[in-house]
């Protein structure tokens, strides 16, 4: 294996990268990637950054900033939490797994802890409009403080057409249990929303009013990987031959 293959995975991390491109065939994309984490590497928003669209990258860990800047500049960037309320709230710092929460289970890799300044997402959103109004996907991935960033979302402003969420409680071992359950009713309530399917790590919601695409391509596209193991194959597959 080289070391570009080792560096380089241009696609979500579970495989969904099929499903949300089915869902959203027709560039440039409007996104909105909130959790960012690496600006390449297993990152949803990616694949339609490089085929010509633009978004808002919202990353607390300032470190990360510069590599945005440099590889997408499209984008624009906020350097901030996400909350259901605005404030300083203490961030424990473990590369690609810092949370906000107390029970992350990141002690074997944290690194420390930071202050940092938390703000619902319909605030950062009112300055960036028109991402905001033409937003076509929402990525929240922030490790377990998925509840608090939908509840700061303002549902009649911000309606991507599709979005796509994290929902295992992080373990070191193996894949986590399912906490959707403590944030779903919130995408699903008043019939905003829709589950298409789900890899092992992330649920895909499609806008109901919108369902008629899910229905369109659900037969002849390939599913996101149900269990790590499929994942692993699936990496071993195209980057390690």
């Amino acid at each position: 294996m080289t070391d570009e293959y080792v560096q380089h995975f241009n696609e979500s991390q579970a495989g969904e990268s099929p499903v949300l491109r089915a869902l959203l065939p027709d560039d440039p994309v409007v996104y909105v990637d909130v959790g960012t984490g690496d600006y390449l590497d297993w990152n949803v928003t990616w694949p339609f950054y490089e085929a010509g669209g633009h978004g808002l990258l919202v990353e607390p860990r300032t470190e990360m900033v510069a590599e945005y800047l440099a590889h997408r500049p499209r984008d624009m960037v906020c350097c901030a939490g996400v909350s259901d309320k605005r404030g300083w709230r203490s961030f424990r710092l473990a590369g690609s797994a810092s949370s906000l929460r107390e029970d992350w289970q990141i002690s074997h890799i944290e690194t420390g802890s930071q202050l940092i300044h938390c703000e619902p997402l319909r605030d950062i959103l009112a300055r960036y409009p028109d991402i905001r109004d033409g937003c076509q996907l929402c990525s929240i991935d922030v490790e377990g403080w998925e509840r608090h960033a939908l509840l700061g979302i303002d549902w009649d402003r911000f309606r991507p057409d599709v979005m796509i969420i994290e929902y295992i409680f992080y373990d070191p071992h193996a894949v986590g249990p399912d906490i959707s359950g403590d944030w779903a009713s919130i995408v699903t309530a008043r019939d905003r929303y829709r589950e298409c399917c789900r890899s092992h790590l992330n649920i895909i919601y499609l806008r109901s009013d919108l369902w008629g695409r899910w229905e369109a391509v659900r037969d002849n596209v390939p599913m996101p990987h149900q269990t790590l193991e499929e994942t692993r194959k699936h990496i071993q597959e195209r980057y390690c031959t």
